[in-house]
């Protein structure tokens, strides 16, 4: 049985719902260059490998918990 490939390389519209994530946001995005992404000609695509990259250099950690305190 053949492993299904993931693919890699993705246009405007599958990174859309990738990310859930408006198109016309991520057109904004490209636009002030804050999203990795390729130009092909007129057309945008992006590399899944750095899409990750990028997301996980914006990943925010969660503050311990606090315990409230016992009244």
């Amino acid at each position: 049985m053949e492993a299904r490939m993931e693919k890699r390389i993705l246009t405007v519209d599958e990174l859309s719902d990738y990310l859930s994530t408006p198109v016309p946001t991520l057109y904004t995005w490209t636009h002030q260059r804050k999203i990795p992404h390729i130009k092909l000609g007129r057309g945008l695509r992006f590399d899944r490998i750095e899409i990750d990259k990028w997301l996980d250099a914006r990943k925010v950690e969660s503050a311990p918990r606090r315990e409230l305190a016992r009244q």
